[in-house]
């Protein structure tokens, strides 16, 4: 039997295999997931073949593996998670054990008070205004839990169900015109809403946020188009915000966001793996439309590119709302959420974490807890939904994917209420709504929260392990004329190795020889040319002038679908091939950076160059996201960019509805197939000519991540060599080795003591 015993620690991103008893060293795969999250190295990416097929050909055995964990329960749910996938493949079986991390204590407020630490510290290198202004601006950062659907879906219902009162607009109509931020904030006793228009404006100030005044702030937005953001406050029950600054940001749908910052706000919110959670709302009917494809298609680009792992699929929830409409006689959940399943499979969304919700219900319900008024209509609805879901048959938490614990507790607390037929409380259970709120929850926790920590602690600590790492250095050659004299050696050679080094010209040469790959592009200009024809060719050559209006209009819904499904298709065709480069550009990057290490050139002794904060590895989203540091212009939340302007063309040439010839005059009859061929060969050239400016700018997209990379190891290689060259003068100079020594006596002292602290704060 093969013994693996793991330790991983979600604050600091850093984890500890040990394989047989054995530690792995820098020749190992294991090597490098050590300051990777866990949810990126228990799946295959990239290289990496995922934790268990890694061990099955480390050991070179199927026999039984015993894996012990020590981490959090959310992250050994994963391990889990990992081995009925993965693991059972390799190994005859699995024996998985789990120490539970120790501690529950605020680590957010930890690190606040240990931080203000170093403003008495005796160290001025640690009391540069940047930490503490970074430090501040982490701390305050927020994270969004953005809410997107195709229209009547019920998306601002699920909002006000949540927050526990009808405050967002909702009907059968576009009833969000524009964003709508709700933060949570525990202090407030009401909801308030700030509002101003896009010049800056103020139209409200810090005012008691209620239904009629945000309709009115829609209304307005719909109809003067100068509200670009309405900010609301208030105390989300339900939803942790002690650690966490959490805000709800409501979208237009797909379908009625014609202003083009709407639907890049939203497909850039999609991509944003980092700092957010996707709720995607829809109902049984809507999920079919086609007004879901494209965020569907951006959602499964998304996840299959994803370079965090499993993350990447826990932060979108698929939202099946207005179940109060099914009868579970004729349709039951099981049938509902496989026909979910078939439509995100054949969009590439394989694994989907979908909610069964009634929100409606839960909203009113909710509503009538806080003495909320409400109207006949809305009583009526109250009553109905308590009574349809105080019924078995309507136990919607039972299908969410939450833990079998949660699903016992809630199954639990529903059979207490038994023979109760109109129990609010069962009903608000059984709506779903809890079940989705204790998931995104869970999220935060794992990952929002993590991540924070890790952000806040790296801030400050990365420097004074930095100094802490150059005291200890210092101090041993200051003391060992042996150690001295060794490390005069170790830099000598290192140094000429190099100045000789030809690995970093051969990386670029590479790097430049990636050549972008149009062939898809270039089908889909074909593909537009020959659709285009053929709506000529099934055009009729004369019509009736009263008949015309007809044609044309069936004629503008065929032209706004291929001007839409043509935007997509490129879209998602370049962003392909561009991650396509991104993963072979990341790989070279990583061989390089993982040639020097193994050859050790990024280190002199204990001295580790790539612990130095100067030292930042690049990531696979860095060049994925490569648009956001050079390409965008990000104010106050709205993406200025370029737009290619696909359905504005076919409007432009549609606007048309004059210059036909009408060849009869008797029967009025016109030439409508001349008439079309006439409008569609301009439109043809513009879609040409739009189809190229978009590769082009994939081609310069592509250079400037090329450039980004190759500067950013020449940025590295200077680092190495220049902290080389440092320490070298430094073992050179006996006068200044010693003044340094006798510093470090007074610092290296408060230096241990509080990176000794820290880790006790953080540690599992």
């Amino acid at each position: 039997m093969n013994k693996v015993k793991i330790k991983y620690n979600p604050y600091i991103v850093e984890t500890e295999f040990l394989l047989n008893n054995k530690k792995i060293d820098n020749k190992s795969n294991f090597y490098y997931m050590q300051d990777k999250r866990l949810q990126e190295w228990i799946e295959p990416i990239g290289d990496w073949k995922g934790l268990f097929q890694e061990l099955f050909e480390y050991f070179n055995s199927s026999e039984k593996l015993s894996l012990e964990f020590n981490g959090t329960l959310h992250d050994f749910k994963d391990i889990e998670y990992a081995k009925g996938k993965y693991g059972i493949k390799c190994f005859k079986e699995v024996e998985l054990v789990h120490i539970p991390a120790k501690g529950s204590e605020n680590k957010v407020e930890l690190l606040k008070k240990q931080f203000n630490k170093i403003v008495n510290s005796p160290i001025d290198e640690l009391k540069d205004p940047q930490i503490r202004e970074a430090f501040d601006t982490t701390i305050s950062s927020e994270f969004e839990i953005v809410v997107i659907a195709p229209m009547s879906s019920g998306k601002s219902t699920l909002i006000n169900s949540i927050i526990g009162r009808k405050i967002l607009p909702g009907a059968n109509q576009a009833t969000t015109a524009t964003i709508t931020r709700v933060k949570d904030r525990d202090d407030y006793k009401n909801f308030m809403v700030t509002c101003k228009d896009n010049k800056g404006k103020t139209i409200v100030n810090n005012q008691v946020a209620d239904l009629k005044l945000i309709t009115e702030l829609n209304d307005r937005a719909n109809r003067d188009k100068n509200i670009d953001l309405i900010d609301i406050m208030g105390n989300i029950p339900n939803i942790p915000s002690d650690e966490i600054n959490v805000v709800f940001v409501d979208t237009p749908g797909p379908n009625n966001a014609e202003d083009t910052h709407h639907r890049e706000v939203m497909e850039k919110a999609i991509r944003n793996e980092n700092s957010n959670i996707i709720l995607f709302i829809f109902n049984p009917d809507s999920i079919q439309s086609v007004d879901c494809d494209s965020l569907l298609e951006t959602i499964a680009m998304t996840i299959n590119t994803s370079s965090v792992g499993k993350r990447a699929r826990d932060r979108i929830m698929f939202v099946c709302n207005k179940m109060s409409k099914i009868n579970p006689d004729t349709e039951s959940s099981e049938d509902i959420i496989k026909k979910i399943k078939e439509r995100l499979k054949g969009k590439g969304i394989n694994e989907p974490n979908i909610f069964l919700v009634d929100a409606l219900t839960c909203e009113l319900i909710r509503m009538k807890n806080i003495g909320a008024e409400m109207n006949d209509g809305e009583e009526d609805e109250c009553i109905s939904g308590i009574m349809k879901f105080n019924r078995a048959s309507r136990r919607l938490f039972k299908y969410a994917p939450i833990s079998e614990e949660k699903i016992k507790e809630f199954s639990d607390e529903v059979e207490k209420y038994r023979g109760d037929k109109l129990n609010e409380r069962v009903a608000e259970i059984n709506s779903g709504i809890p079940a989705l709120e204790y998931a995104i929850t869970n999220y935060i926790e794992k990952y929002a929260q993590a991540v924070k920590i890790k952000n806040m602690h790296d801030i400050f600590m990365k420097r004074v392990e930095e100094l802490g790492m150059k005291s200890k250095v210092e101090k041993e050659i200051a003391e060992s004329e042996e150690k001295l004299n060794k490390t005069k050696e170790e830099l000598e050679k290192k140094i000429n190795s190099l100045e000789k080094d030809k690995k970093l010209d051969e990386f670029k040469r590479k790097v430049d020889g990636l050549k972008f790959d149009v062939s898809a592009a270039k089908k889909i200009k074909e593909k537009i040319t020959q659709e285009i024809n053929n709506l000529v060719y099934v055009s009729p050559d004369i019509v009736k002038k009263s008949e015309v209006d007809q044609y044309l209009s069936e004629f503008r819904k065929k032209l706004l679908n291929l001007g839409k499904e043509t935007e997509i298709s490129l879209k998602h065709s370049l962003e392909n091939d561009f991650y396509e480069k991104c993963k072979k550009i990341f790989s070279e990057y990583q061989s390089y950076i993982r040639e020097m290490d193994r050859n050790n050139m990024l280190n002199i002794g204990s001295y580790s160059v790539k612990k130095l904060s100067a030292f930042n590895s690049l990531t696979l989203e860095d060049l994925k996201n490569i648009d956001d540091k050079f390409n965008t212009e990000i104010v106050t939340g709205k993406v200025k960019r370029e737009k290619s302007g696909w359905l504005n063309s076919v409007r432009r040439f549609l606007n048309v509805d004059s210059g036909w010839e009408i060849v009869d005059k008797k029967e009025q009859a016109v030439k409508l197939k001349d008439f079309i061929r006439k409008v569609l060969s301009g439109l043809l050239l513009d879609f040409l000519d739009k189809v190229d400016g978009e590769i082009g700018e994939a081609e310069k997209r592509e250079k400037v991540m090329k450039d980004f990379v190759k500067k950013h190891l020449n940025d590295i290689t200077a680092t190495v060599r220049r902290e080389f060259e440092e320490m070298n003068k430094l073992t050179h100079n006996k006068k200044l080795l010693d003044e340094r020594y006798e510093k470090n006596k007074k610092d290296s002292e408060w230096l241990e003591t509080f990176i000794k602290e820290v880790a006790s704060l953080l540690d599992i």
